[in-house]
């Protein structure tokens, strides 16, 4: 089940706070930025690149993501492994 409205726009605030807080400063983010997506019951959190080679073109590359499980009301966080699978981050 997706978030409600009020449960979306209470993380876009929260988590758009959290990204405001650590991206780089103005002048390096056309070079290296982040950003933040909701998706189903998770929050994706990824870098911006430029392409190498074309460097007009941007690369997403995600970083971390969050998943709500509603049916313990919990978050449970995860980090992207090199090989393209979630790992579970226990803290």
């Amino acid at each position: 089940m997706a978030f409600s409205d009020f449960e979306e726009k209470l993380i876009e605030k929260t988590v758009g706070a959290f990204i405001e807080r650590r991206r780089p400063p103005p002048d390096l983010r056309k070079d290296l930025d982040l950003g933040f997506r909701i998706s189903g019951q998770s929050v994706v959190i990824f870098e911006v690149r430029p392409r190498w080679r074309h460097p007009e073109e941007k690369l997403e590359r995600k970083i971390a993501k969050a998943t709500l499980v509603r049916s313990i009301s919990a978050w449970r966080v995860y980090w992207l492994r090199g090989d393209g699978t979630w790992q579970s981050f226990a803290p």
